[in-house]
């Protein structure tokens, strides 16, 4: 059981209603699929890229840098990917809709991992993009846990059961919704 179970579903507004069955339903056929791109099952982690890193909580940035500077978001993400990729499993990132509009990242800084994109136009954004249909319940089926610093994505994980550890303040937080 998890909170999206915990919660009366039938007094929600119907877009929420059908946002929240369509889901479900593209994550229940992912995950009576094989993992996109030759990915294993239970052996990748998805890092959900963040626009910017102003709710990073200090602890986390304390132990990513070592002059006590704020870090930033492709220095973020390879510090992460680096962790998980050290744990020997597979680092996947996952690309923010408006990531060609941002100034805050240049994804051809992020080292050793793919990014995955909204969109066919993104992938000029850098040799490592990708893209893929529908890509979010597909990398939540079957990855082994999420990370992320304040992501929207969190609904989806939450609905999904999924394990995540968030990096970042978020109202999440003091709900106890992650622990």
């Amino acid at each position: 059981s998890n909170v999206s179970d915990k919660l009366e579903w039938d007094s929600a507004p119907d877009h929420i209603k059908e946002y929240r069955n369509n889901f479900l339903e593209q994550l229940n056929i992912a995950k009576s699929k094989d993992p996109i791109d030759n990915l294993e099952s239970g052996k990748y982690v998805v890092i959900w890229q963040q626009s910017t890193l102003k709710l990073l909580r200090p602890e986390f940035n304390d132990i990513l840098t070592t002059d006590g500077t704020a870090i930033d978001v492709a220095n973020w993400i390879n510090k992460i990917v680096k962790l998980v990729s050290d744990m020997g499993l597979t680092p996947v990132v996952k690309g923010e809709p408006n990531i060609e509009h941002w100034r805050t990242l240049d994804v051809n800084h992020i080292q050793h991992a793919p990014i995955y994109v909204n969109s066919k136009s993104h992938l000029s954004l850098g040799p490592s993009a990708r893209f893929v249909r529908d890509v979010n319940p597909k990398l939540i089926a079957h990855a082994k846990f999420h990370i992320t610093c304040c992501s929207s994505v969190t609904n989806e994980l939450v609905m999904a059961g999924a394990p995540v550890i968030t990096m970042g303040k978020s109202w999440f937080n003091g709900l106890g919704v992650f622990n």
